[in-house]
């Protein structure tokens, strides 16, 4: 695993990963297990959540999880997400009012 041998090498205070939400239950779970595992062996405390583009202003149904992990002398006791902001946008929302027409 890069991200891994890169923390290893460089040890950040924070590590941020974001990849699909199937990730969570890919394998049984399993390959979730083995990089949570990989992070703890590393000496960092993860934190995880699935959140939607959709609720933070941005029009697109989009499921990500996304992966805080914190260097265990650094580490909080807990990691608050970010709360829903703005489920309004729609694509139409964001349209050009005049489109560029290629002729």
């Amino acid at each position: 695993m890069d991200v891994a041998r890169i923390c290893e090498e460089h040890k950040p205070s924070v590590i941020f990963c974001e990849n699909v939400k199937g990730l969570v239950i890919h394998d049984k779970g399993r390959t979730f297990q083995i990089i949570r595992k990989a992070f703890r062996d590393l000496g960092y405390q993860t934190f995880w959540k699935i959140l939607n583009s959709k609720d933070f202003g941005v029009p697109q149904n989009r499921e990500r999880i996304y992966v805080v992990a914190f260097r265990n002398d650094i580490a909080p006791e807990t990691f608050d997400f970010p709360k829903m902001t703005d489920d309004t946008k729609r694509l139409w929302d964001i349209r050009e009012e005049n489109p560029v027409v290629d002729d």
